[in-house]
């Protein structure tokens, strides 16, 4: 049965989640968050249910939360805010406090282009990825690595060789046949997760190491392949 409970449960989620437990008179403000933040937040909620994904997780939330703080930096502010741009060498990236700008944050990233890690007290807590490192991403287009540093270590991920040029083959059909199998299995591993959390109990230090050497090279091909078409990605992201 339907009460005023609901009603009271997702003000309180308005008040908390999007407008941060800030107190605003201003009318325009809060249409802007029910624009632009509820509705993309709903709109996810939506397309997990729709592709039998259920709700979206507490972590899926508060990681959503942190990516939306990034975004909302403009293009200009970004450029100032990443203090160091980072070379070929040098693994060592350096993002400016969102708060202090006498502050920056120190954000590891390893080969093949991963961005793994951060000093921040937000990433030291949790060992999740944070707005420092969502920034980054969106700077860079460097994809997020959510293991802890035990795993992530510059010395396990190894660099994966690619050719120079890549070349597209126009077969359309069967590449979306690939793609779709890679979308299965992604969404299968993404069902084992609770899985992984049972077998913990049990597994054998060995087991535990041969699955993780299996996720990071299917994540290394993934980023070899990735970038050598990043300048559709490029496009593709530009124009959305």
């Amino acid at each position: 049965m339907l009460t005023n409970n609901y009603i009271e449960s997702w003000h309180k989620q308005l008040k908390t989640v999007f407008m941060k437990r800030s107190r605003n008179k201003r009318l325009d403000k809060l249409v802007f968050v029910l624009v632009y933040d509820v509705e993309y937040y709903l709109t996810q909620e939506y397309e997990c249910v729709m592709s039998n994904n259920g709700l979206m997780s507490s972590f899926t939330r508060q990681q959503r939360i942190r990516e939306m703080e990034a975004e909302e930096v403009d293009d200009d502010d970004r450029e100032m805010m990443i203090v160091a741009s980072g070379t070929a060498e040098d693994v060592n990236w350096q993002v400016r406090s969102f708060v202090n700008e006498n502050t920056a944050y120190v954000i590891q990233v390893a080969e093949p282009n991963l961005i793994i890690s951060c000093i921040c007290f937000d990433y030291q807590q949790r060992y999740k990825p944070c707005k420092h490192m969502y920034l980054l991403k969106m700077h860079t287009n460097r994809s997020l690595y959510f293991f802890p540093p035990s795993v992530t270590s510059t010395n396990v991920i190894q660099s994966v060789s690619t050719s120079e040029t890549a070349t597209i083959t126009p077969t359309i059909s069967r590449t979306s046949a690939f793609i779709q199998q890679c979308i299965d299995i992604n969404q299968t591993l993404w069902y084992a997760n609770q899985d992984l959390l049972t077998m913990q109990q049990y597994i054998t230090e060995d087991d535990g190491q041969t699955l993780v050497d299996a996720y990071q090279c299917s994540l290394q091909v993934f980023q070899s392949i990735k970038n050598k078409y990043e300048v559709h990605l490029r496009r593709s992201h530009t124009r959305e």
